[in-house]
Parts: C-alpha cells; structure tokens; sequence
C-alpha cells in the first residue's frame, strides 16, 4: 500500500490595514498651517482699510494720509508692512513733523501718531526769520504769529538758510536759552539783541546800555553768568563803554 505524502494548503494571510493616528494629525496640521499662514499673509481679511491719523494740526492731514496710501501699495498687509520705513517717507516728505509712531490695529487699522515740531528759538538771517526746534533744524518761516515770545538770534554773517537745515547743535540752544533766562536777573542789565558771528561758539549780547557781553558756548554759562555778576560789582554801578568779555577761563576783559 503507497503512503501518500500529507499535502497541507496554507491559507492567504489578509493584509490588515492599521490606522496611523500620528501621521492623520501630522497631515491635519500641515493642512492648517497652510490655511493660517494663506489666511495671515494673502487674504484680504488682513489687509490695511483704515487709517487712524492722530497729531495733526499744522500739517494737513490728507496729504499724510497720502503718503501713507503711496507707501502702503509696495506692502498692505497688516503683519508684513514696515512701520519704519513709512515713518520714514513720512518725515522725509513734512519737515514740520519731528517724531512719527506706526501702530498695527488688527485686523485691518493703521495709526499713526505724528508729534509736530515745537519752536524754542527764532534763527534771523538777513531779512529771513525762521523756526529752530529743540535739536537746531529749521523747519517753518517765522512771523508775527507763530514766533511770539521767542527770543531771536541773529547771524551777523546773514548765511542763507533752507528749511529742514541744521543751523545749531543742541548744545548751543541750550546755552542759548539759558543765557535768555538768567543774564537779566544775574546783571541788572537788559538785553536788545543776540548774535553770533562767524560761529555759534561765541554769542554776543548786545545790551541795551549799548555795549557787549561776549560769551564762549562751550563753556558753562552758570560760570560765565557768575563772572559777569562778579564784574558788575567790581563796576559798582559804571557801565562799559564798549564791551565785557568773558570767553577767556578765569579772566573777564571790559573797555
């Protein structure tokens, strides 16, 4: 009798599908950082409509917000434009504004804060008057309005001045106004006119007894103030006939 050989047929193995919820919410997040990042930076939602100007009073403020507009085309959105770079246009277009603030108003505001520039001095030369602000730059023609009550220096050498010029540093401006809010009280004498010559390093102070307080800028003007009292005593009441000057440390010349 033949022994047959035991024959065993194996079954297909089914292929089981295993879901992976790591790589599913891997997939969900790129999908949502695709529709944030399109949403941020390429939907109108973000774009720039309004503008909130604030500052404004001897600037006309349509001509701003112009400039704003013009800038704004180059680069709308809310989170990509540059607050810098139209601050910049800003100031470059409107010598009378001094310090510009960009804000962002998500989702679709623009404010600006302008802070215009404040006079302290009136700079004279020649026939021409003009607004000096804090850090020296000229940046409006004086009159009778917007000049009141501000004391004027004038540039014997009558060089001529364009708005936006730095005609002194900040140093001499505050000497400058130091010298108009103390010479009287520290002298007894009264002041006609201020004047500088070829440089603002000396200031000349014509009084109105008709003589001339010379003073150097670099040096302190409490100090200089203090010698110009001291010679005034010594005067006992003369007056000079030409001038005093201080400029020199430690001496005080007078004819």
């Amino acid at each position: 009798m033949e022994k047959l050989p035991k024959i065993i047929i194996s079954e297909e193995k089914k292929t089981e599908f295993h879901f992976n919820k790591k790589f599913f919410y891997f997939i969900l997040l790129i999908i949502a950082l695709v529709f944030i990042f399109y949403g941020l930076f390429f939907s109108s939602f973000f774009r720039v409509k309004n503008m909130d100007l604030k500052g404004t009073n001897l600037v006309d403020g349509d001509k701003v917000k112009k400039v704003i507009t013009y800038a704004l085309n180059e680069e709308d959105n809310i989170f990509l434009y540059q607050g810098a770079d139209i601050a910049a246009k800003i100031k470059e277009n409107f010598p009378l504004i001094s310090e510009v603030r960009v804000q962002k108003g998500i989702p679709d505001t623009i404010r600006v804060v302008i802070q215009e520039r404040e006079p302290v001095i009136v700079w004279q030369t020649g026939n021409k008057k003009y607004l000096v602000d804090k850090e020296g730059l000229s940046y409006l023609e004086a009159d009778a309005n917007n000049s009141k009550d501000l004391p004027i220096v004038i540039d014997s050498q009558n060089l001529p001045v364009k708005l936006s010029d730095k005609v002194a540093s900040s140093k001499f401006l505050d000497f400058f106004r130091e010298i108009v809010e103390k010479f009287s009280p520290r002298s007894n004498l009264k002041i006609k006119e201020l004047k500088i010559n070829e440089t603002t390093f000396d200031l000349s102070v014509v009084t109105t007894d008709g003589f001339v307080v010379f003073f150097d800028t670099q040096r302190s003007a409490e100090t200089e103030l203090d010698d110009l009292r001291r010679v005034m005593t010594h005067l006992k009441g003369a007056k000079p006939k030409e001038y005093i000057d201080l400029r020199v440390e430690g001496w005080a010349y007078y004819k």
